[in-house]
């Protein structure tokens, strides 16, 4: 036997074993040697984490406590497929904005006097209401 014919003999039975696993698979008899292949959107949806679950993580860790946050900033950025410092400046970055929104002070638009006013009585009760606490120059 020539080393032609050996190569080709072994890639008969390359093939055959091939042959033999696929069928193996389709019958739901996978043995140690076959490799399970998963979907490609499979693969993708497992690996691709979406913005709104950072989004949401992110909300989450900025409600909790310091020492809350601190045990599991690791795990959540590891689940997360981030690094722990991108996370940690997410989270300070929410908690700033939640403060400023908690300083923010919303007014409505004031409803209109349903009667007529006398602006000079207003005043002059200003005058006297303000003359009565306050300590101002002659003129001010």
């Amino acid at each position: 036997m020539s080393g032609t014919d050996t190569r080709a003999g072994m890639k008969e039975i390359r093939l055959a074993k091939i042959m033999a696993a696929r069928q193996r698979a389709g019958n739901g008899q996978l043995g140690n040697n076959v490799i399970e292949l998963k979907p490609a959107n499979f693969i993708q949806k497992v690996m691709e984490t979406t913005a709104d679950d950072i989004r949401a993580t992110v909300v989450e860790l900025a409600a909790m406590e310091a020492a809350e946050y601190l045990a599991c900033k690791k795990a959540k950025a590891q689940a997360l497929d981030i690094s722990p410092t991108d996370l940690e400046r997410m989270v300070k970055k929410a908690r700033q904005g939640d403060a400023v929104k908690a300083r923010t002070f919303k007014m409505e638009p004031p409803e209109p006097w349903p009667d007529s006013v006398n602006g000079m009585a207003l005043l002059d009760a200003l005058e006297v209401a303000l003359c009565k606490y306050l300590v101002l120059p002659k003129h001010a």
